[in-house]
């Protein structure tokens, strides 16, 4: 069960950076992106995912990443506008 935990961090992150995102230099579960002017990140927290950005359109697009490269549905925050 160990090993879960560091191949499901390692295939994340794999996917995260193969489309342009960079892990934070001070918390490797934290991953950004710049996309028009505008960063997009992406926190990891054990299998659970916050995306946040002031564009809503960038967050969409990597909720659609997401769910393309894993073939998952998602579930969005009570909170989501």
């Amino acid at each position: 069960m160990v090993q879960s935990a560091k191949l499901w961090y390692k295939t994340i992150t794999g996917v995260l950076e193969r489309n342009g995102y960079a892990p934070n230099t001070m918390d490797a579960c934290v991953w950004n992106k710049s996309v028009n002017g505008f960063q997009t990140t992406i926190v990891i927290y054990v299998d659970d995912l916050a995306i946040s950005s002031k564009n809503r359109e960038d967050v969409h697009a990597a909720m659609e990443l997401i769910k393309k490269e894993f073939k998952r549905n998602l579930t969005r925050s009570p909170t989501w506008r």
